[in-house]
């Protein structure tokens, strides 16, 4: 039987091009395997240096970030000083300004620690001030080279203060509360009012805050007055001791 020629050629034409297939893998599978391993190798560095760049980059921008706000905390503290120094210059008294290093954990103390003590010429019961020139509390107890300052709302906390002509006593509370006793019900208060104390070494009179709330009460000889303080806790870095 007759075939044609062309049914012969595409009778033998796919048996061919696998021939060549398989033979052309055979000649180059290993470089084909090498190429693909290198390529491989390749993408995965490729993936792996960038993931190295990435992470690089986030935490030089979390660096420059926590140093932008350094600066700027530093630049703060600097105005802060600056306004010290002047009040300090203007009322002519003796200042050591502290760092605050820790607040102690406890819901009804408020008393925070100092970088000076002994050291520095401390002594119990000296006025601390925050850089506006207010009140912030006293010395506790001074150690060798840090004191412990009870903030005027600490129970512990108590000193005489003037209301315009009249004194009392100022006394933190348990509850956080700055009070004021010993006034008489014949004086007269109200709110607003501006709260002195005085530095007997320095003669200094300081700004503690200002009446809050006032309430007579028919079976006792004093008002009951809350205070409001001109200084706000735990918002500032540094204090300044009136020796």
């Amino acid at each position: 039987m007759y075939l044609p020629s062309k049914f012969i050629k595409s009778r033998y034409k796919i048996p061919l091009l696998i021939i060549i297939f398989f033979f052309v893998y055979l000649l180059f599978h290993n470089s084909l395997r090498i190429i693909f391993i290198s390529f491989s190798k390749n993408l995965a560095l490729s993936e792996n240096k960038y993931l190295k760049e990435r992470d690089r980059l986030k935490t030089r921008n979390l660096q420059l970030s926590l140093e932008l706000k350094e600066l700027s905390s530093l630049e703060e503290e600097n105005k802060k000083l600056k306004k010290m120094i002047k009040f300090k210059k203007d009322k002519k008294i003796d200042l050591v300004p502290l760092r605050i290093v820790a607040v102690e954990p406890s819901q009804y103390r408020r008393v925070i620690l100092v970088d000076g003590g002994k050291n520095c010429g401390l002594k119990e019961n000296m006025f601390v001030l925050d850089e506006n020139g207010y009140l912030v509390g006293k010395t506790l107890r001074v150690y060798k080279d840090y004191s412990e300052v009870a903030l005027i709302n600490d129970p512990d906390f108590a000193t005489t203060v003037r209301i315009g002509d009249c004194l009392g006593m100022l006394k933190g509370t348990l509850h956080g509360a700055i009070k004021i006793f010993y006034i008489e019900r014949k004086e007269i208060v109200k709110g607003g009012d501006i709260v002195w104390a005085t530095s007997y070494s320095s003669d200094l009179n300081i700004f503690v805050g200002k009446v809050k709330s006032v309430k007579e009460d028919k079976n006792n000889l004093f008002l009951d007055i809350t205070a409001e303080s001109f200084s706000k806790p735990y918002s500032f870095k540094s204090v300044f001791i009136v020796k």
